[in-house]
């Protein structure tokens, strides 16, 4: 599965590459924290590589995916520096 990833940090495109594999966890919102929606702040699955925050996984496709809180892994599959947006693919073998 491909995913988009919101909430890009400018420093990703210099630490991650394609093909590194990033580490997904699950973090609730801080209290003045702004997550994509109006609403009352959510917890969000945000990607790391190493300690430094790549991107979020949408609220939207998170919601859909069945087992999204046993994701521990997944694999950096594109990014493009030109339209800030950096991809990941999950799959069987990385759970």
């Amino acid at each position: 599965m491909f995913i988009n990833l919101t909430s890009i940090s400018p420093i990703a495109f210099e630490l991650a590459k394609v093909g590194d594999v990033v580490s997904i966890k699950k973090k609730a919102p801080n209290a003045r924290e702004f997550r994509g929606s109006l609403e009352k702040p959510v917890d969000a699955f945000l990607v790391f590589k190493g300690v430094t925050k790549v991107g979020m996984i949408p609220s939207a496709t998170s919601n859909n995916i069945e087992n999204i809180s046993q994701i521990r892994r997944a694999v950096i599959q594109s990014m493009d520096v030109s339209i800030k947006q950096i991809a990941i693919y999950i799959d069987a073998d990385t759970l």
